[in-house]
């Protein structure tokens, strides 16, 4: 069960998650929705980082919530 706040929002919505790339790249996505940041980390390095394969379970451990 989702937890709501005191204008009936899931709190889920309010908090951002974020994943960086390295500090030489630069690249970082935030978002309310984990899913959104994991599929935009993964377009990004499929486009900028060809030769880096990485799994949506890697990326999700990398996610910082703010």
């Amino acid at each position: 069960m989702t937890k709501k706040n005191h204008w009936g929002k899931n709190k889920m919505d309010e908090t951002l998650k974020q994943i960086r790339c390295r500090p030489e790249c630069g690249f970082m996505v935030r978002s309310h929705s984990g899913a959104e940041v994991i599929e935009l980390a993964l377009m990004h390095v499929k486009k900028a980082h060809p030769t880096i394969n990485v799994s949506p379970d890697e990326l999700r451990k990398r996610i910082r919530t703010l």
